[in-house]
């Protein structure tokens, strides 16, 4: 089944894209959400490299990678209802 041209949209200008793209699938609810967003590649595009960013951040703070993996290891039954902040 041939694809529709409308699919295929040039690359974002400034940007040099890898040669080959790196797909994904997703859970019915996420995909039927990007299906119809009009720009569904770059706005996936966005969206990870923004969560690259962060976690390229959060992994950069002295302590933070080994409080993130402490606290997915803590229970939630040990875990309190207030931050404590």
């Amino acid at each position: 089944m041939p694809r529709e041209a409308s699919q295929f949209k040039p690359k974002p200008e400034g940007e040099a894209l890898a040669a080959s793209p790196i797909c994904a699938k997703f859970d019915r609810e996420t995909d039927a959400f990007l299906r119809a967003h009009p720009d569904r590649s770059g706005f996936i595009r966005a969206a990870v490299a923004a969560a690259i960013q962060e976690t390229l951040h959060l992994d950069s703070i002295p302590g933070m990678q080994e409080s993130i993996l402490e606290g997915m290891a803590t229970p939630l039954s040990e875990c309190s209802t207030e931050p404590g902040w």
